[in-house]
This record gives structure tokens, sequence and C-alpha cells, in this order.
């Protein structure tokens, strides 16, 4: 899937446009974006493992690789790991990568340079691409 897709697919789960940029340059190098990923270190757009990936395909069962479920247990994570209020309303892309990075991946290490460079990056694509229509009234035509 494309950033910019995943972008809208976060924002209609209540991410602000910095925050689903941010998410989603922490997953991009993980997973590709492909939300049917699979290697030895994860499952999916996050690449869960271990007890969190046994949940996510409990929770997703056979549409595991629909990224709307994905997308939709991650927000659910996100609420438990008591991140997703202050992540959810992030209005810095490269805040956003950071607290997700450090509160949801939780790998005990500073996040890459280059990943804070691309959430700013996703974020201008995504003001690009997305804001527009949301301002945009659709008449109906006789």
């Amino acid at each position: 899937m494309t950033a910019i897709a995943l972008v809208a697919l976060l924002h209609v789960h209540g991410c602000s446009l910095a925050c689903a940029a941010g998410i989603v340059a922490v997953m991009e190098p993980e997973s590709g974006l492909d939300p049917a990923a699979v290697s030895a270190t994860g499952t999916g757009l996050a690449q869960w493992t271990g007890p969190r990936r046994h949940r996510l395909l409990a929770v997703c069962g056979a549409a595991w690789r629909d990224p709307e479920c994905q997308v939709a247990y991650l927000a659910f994570e996100a609420d438990e790991l008591g991140i997703r209020a202050r992540l959810f309303a992030a209005r810095d892309p490269a805040a956003a990568a950071r607290l997700f990075f450090a509160g949801f991946e939780m790998p005990g290490q500073r996040i890459p340079g280059r990943r804070l460079a691309r959430a700013r990056a996703v974020y201008i694509e995504a003001r690009k691409a997305i804001e527009p229509f949301r301002y945009r009234k659709v008449f109906a035509h006789d």
C-alpha cells in the first residue's frame, strides 16, 4: 500500500495528518507498508511480534491482512498503551514518529534521523494529497 493511502486510512481512524505521517515513517522500513508482510521479526504493517502478534491474529482472524483491521487494532493497542490521545492529536510529524517509535514499537533505542525526515516528507505529501478534499463541497447535479 502507498504511504498516502495508509495516511488516509489512519486519518479516517482519527489520526491527525501529522500523526499518520509519523506512524507511516516508522512502519515503512519495517514492513514496506505491506499489510501481508511476514518476516522472521514480525507480521503485518507494524511487524507485530510475540503475544501482540498472536492477539492481532486472534482479533482480525482471517482478515489479518486487511489494512483496515490492522489500523483499527493499532488504534486499540495505542489506547491500551496510553499513547493514543497524545499520538492521534500530534501536530508535528517528527514528534508523532518519536512517540510511536518509543511508545508503540518499544525498541529501547533512539529513532533514526532518516525516519524523522521521512515523517516530515510524508506529512507534506499528505497535505498536498488529502487537505484539498476536506473543504470541497459536493453539489448534486440535476
